[in-house]
């Protein structure tokens, strides 16, 4: 399997999913479905409960001005700040939370997790922006996602491939609309260029269907 993906099998087979059970916050669930217990195993991930259905309506998100940040980037320099400079250049009322900024370089799997059992206790209207990356610069694209009432930003390299197994009608586009993104685009720093304008566009409530074009068959 090429290093630069993380595939369902890899999901499934992995001892680091087994046994581990995620309670999301009732105040924080859309009040259209009930508490929902999810689990991952080895089965991969799994609904007990009902799911939102709210996005099948093709209701758009209104977000709250939120937005997490997850990264590999670490704490010895300037990239998570210049990604925060970028985000508050397009939107200066953002609120930026950091999830985590010490996630193993490389590690998608590791971000997977750490994603999917954080953003369930943020409120509606939150958009979620991951860079987890080393295939940046391949032929992997850079994609937004809208699920459950929250947006997720980042590649598609099976990073947010656990939220789009639990929620399948998830909207999900190719962020392809260069008017979105900075003005030079480097190979290297996708994160700074096009992922944190695309977040902070979300938050300022721009839809996701002016981002990119529509993705059915998404890696992540």
């Amino acid at each position: 399997m090429d290093g630069n993906y993380l595939d369902s099998a890899t999901l499934d087979n992995t001892k680091a999913l087994e046994d581990q059970i995620f309670y999301p916050p009732r105040r924080h669930l859309c009040p259209e479905r009930t508490n929902t217990m999810f689990s991952l195993d080895r089965s991969g991930l799994f609904c007990i409960e009902t799911s939102c259905n709210r996005n099948r309506r093709g209701a758009q998100m209104k977000p709250c001005g939120i937005i997490t940040l997850l990264t590999d980037f670490g704490l010895e320099d300037g990239y998570v700040g210049i990604v925060k400079g970028v985000i508050l250049g397009i939107n200066p009322s953002a609120r930026i939370v950091d999830i985590s900024h010490l996630i193993p370089h490389g590690s998608i799997l590791d971000a997977a997790l750490v994603l999917q059992e954080a953003w369930h206790f943020f409120p509606e209207g939150t958009v979620h922006l991951a860079i987890v990356d080393p295939g940046v610069g391949t032929s992997r694209i850079p994609l937004a996602l809208e699920t459950s009432n929250h947006c997720f930003v980042g590649p598609d390299n099976g990073l947010f491939r656990p939220i789009i197994d639990q929620y399948p009608s998830s909207k999900i586009v190719h962020l392809n609309k260069s008017q979105y993104f900075l003005p030079e685009i480097s190979n290297t720093f996708h994160g700074r260029d096009i992922f944190a304008p695309v977040a902070a566009h979300l938050s300022s409530g721009i839809a996701l269907h002016l981002l990119g074009s529509p993705v059915s068959d998404p890696v992540s």
